[in-house]
């Protein structure tokens, strides 16, 4: 805990030194869950909202190396963090994107299944940024593929997120338009 509090009131290099030791040493297979983690999720809920791009990644790095490590343990904060590390697709910075959507599809692979987090989903494909509508749509479809042998998970999350899509067959956007059709092709040639 005093290390997650002598992070926040530190310059950015310093922050950054930090949280690399903190990458090197989750880079285990396997973490072992403890009362440790809740203050470390409180402290990357903060420099999420940093204003610095470079700690945005660094911190979304953390939250892969636990999804990765920690796996079924942290599903509960994966599910709390999903609608925030769905925000980040916003981001134009790719050192930003690029994590939040590694982070995802970790927190898909070893977290939760996509079900549990679909409304969060419906939200930000519901948004009118089409860019966020595209990064998250490719989200699902790799989820899709993933568990393309298990058609009733994907029955699951297809009915959930079936009005979300078909509302992007409407986009102004035609990159939108064409993503949202290939994914439901995609999905329904699976089922």
């Amino acid at each position: 805990e005093k290390w997650t509090q002598g992070l926040l009131g530190i310059k950015w290099k310093q922050k950054k030194q930090k949280i690399e030791e903190f990458l090197k040493a989750a880079k285990a297979p396997k973490l072992q869950y403890n009362n440790g983690v809740k203050p470390i999720i409180s402290l990357i809920k903060k420099l999420l909202k940093d204003s610095n791009v470079n700690v945005n990644g660094l911190s979304l790095q953390m939250l892969l190396a636990l999804s990765k490590g920690l796996r079924r343990n942290f599903t509960s904060h994966a599910k709390s963090l999903t609608s925030l590390v769905l925000q980040k697709l916003k981001e134009k910075k790719i050192q930003v994107r690029q994590p939040a959507k590694d982070v995802l599809q970790s927190f898909y692979t070893y977290c939760y299944s996509l079900e549990d987090v679909a409304d969060d989903y419906k939200a930000v494909i519901k948004e009118k940024h089409p860019e966020v509508n595209v990064r998250t749509m490719k989200i699902i479809e790799k989820y899709f593929l993933k568990n393309r042998q298990d058609r009733s998970k994907i029955e699951i999350v297809y009915n959930s997120l079936m009005k979300a899509f078909k509302s992007k067959l409407d986009s102004a956007d035609p990159t939108v338009r064409s993503t949202a059709l290939s994914l439901i092709g995609e999905i329904q040639a699976l089922l």
